[in-house]
């Protein structure tokens, strides 16, 4: 196959997409579900081989279930969730502890990390998240303003939307 015949079928695999979401954490999938609720596909490219699950519990106050209602997701993380009644803080004043307890005016409820990434991760579209993929530069396409991901295997991504820090 001579060079021009290898550049065009190279032309043919290049894969762009509109928005390359680094990162398959809570914020990373939430990203994902978010756009993908307003029309907008994407991918998320994670470094590790299979969703992280690990860590064990988040307490969710009102502004996060007011977030994951966006995301359509409350109502089937409540039923997993324990709510919190009441809150105790101790905090040291002059050396001696100062105690207050108190029953919250709004929700916050206690679940598990688990729960939550498997629930993002089951509600974007099939093929969204890639796994495996560690990337070695972050570059700029002068021909097309796309940001150019290289991942360790030489594979490379473009994302139409720059990259942003």
């Amino acid at each position: 196959m001579d060079v021009v015949k290898k550049a065009a079928a190279a032309a043919e695999e290049e894969e762009v997409h509109g928005v390359v979401i680094v990162g398959g954490g809570l914020c990373g999938l939430a990203t994902a579900l978010a756009l993908h609720r307003k029309g907008m596909g994407s991918l998320v490219v994670e470094r590790s081989e299979a969703l992280r699950v690990g860590g064990v519990a988040l307490n969710v106050h009102a502004n996060g279930w007011r977030a994951l209602e966006e995301l359509g997701l409350a109502d089937g993380l409540r039923k997993t969730a324990n709510l919190i009644t009441s809150v105790r803080m101790v905090r040291q004043i002059q050396g001696k502890n100062q105690t207050t307890v108190s029953s919250p005016r709004k929700e916050i409820r206690c679940l598990r990390r688990k729960d939550v990434m498997e629930a993002l991760a089951k509600s974007v579209p099939a093929h969204t998240i890639r796994y495996g993929c560690r990337i070695v530069a972050v570059d700029e396409d002068p021909g097309t303003d796309c940001t150019v991901l290289t991942m360790a295997d030489g594979s490379t991504i473009k994302a139409k939307v720059n990259k942003c820090y």
